[in-house]
């Protein structure tokens, strides 16, 4: 379901935002903003979207496309790519930074629950969620990757039914970035709703994230353990 905050992140990657319908405040800024909006309540359902589980799983994690059909939605809209910024790909010296195993990210319920853990033979995080390790159903591997940033930041209620909350993505806000089995203090920034969103240590140097990298946006009122 489409979110505002969703919107702010996919101007900064000029991406094709995929969703199913959202919230009246995230449709009505679809509308008005230059966004590629593949919203499957729009186009064809079964030229993009399919659905799979239907009955074994809750509705909303059912819905499905891939790769290749985004492109082809792509081509037929005439939706075309647009470079974006090049994203910092230096490097750090990480050794002055303090070595971390273990990561544990909690958002507000078990159910959601986030753990990391670093192999040193793979160079990895493994990821965990609700205590179970986190899997790949395509191919039954536990998730790994190479960096995790942890974003925090400030949310407040929408006061609707949903119970729906905005976040803060515009400024600056604290940030832990874990890669290489090492944790650095910090903070994100991000100057306009076009401008990336950058992560930087206490010094002011901007961190280098190697792909994959899984970014858990956290609200301030929770914690993060490591």
């Amino acid at each position: 379901s489409a979110r505002t905050y969703f919107l702010d992140w996919i101007h900064e990657y000029n991406g094709v935002y995929t969703h199913v319908g959202g919230n009246n405040d995230a449709l009505v800024r679809l509308r008005k903003e230059k966004i590629f909006n593949a919203d499957q309540f729009i186009f064809e359902k079964d030229k993009y979207f399919w659905r799979e589980g239907v009955g074994k799983t809750a509705l909303e994690h059912t819905m499905f496309t891939s790769g290749e059909k985004l492109m082809q939605l792509m081509n037929d809209q005439k939706w075309y790519k647009i470079p974006i910024e090049k994203r910092y790909v230096g490097d750090l010296d990480w050794g002055e930074y303090p070595k971390v195993s273990t990561i544990k990210i909690n958002f507000g319920s078990q159910t959601y629950s986030v753990d990391y853990e670093y192999d040193p033979v793979l160079g990895k995080y493994l990821r965990s969620q609700n205590r179970a390790p986190h899997i790949d159903h395509n191919n039954d591997k536990q998730i790994t990757v190479n960096t995790i940033a942890v974003q925090r930041v400030k949310t407040w209620s929408n006061n609707d039914a949903e119970g729906s909350i905005s976040m803060k993505t515009i400024g600056t806000g604290e940030a832990v970035v874990f890669t290489q089995g090492r944790a650095v203090k910090g903070y994100w920034k991000k100057d306009s709703l076009e401008s990336p969103t950058r992560f930087y240590d206490e010094k002011n140097v901007e961190i280098p994230l190697k792909n994959p990298t899984w970014i858990e946006v956290l609200p301030v009122e929770n914690t993060l353990t490591y």
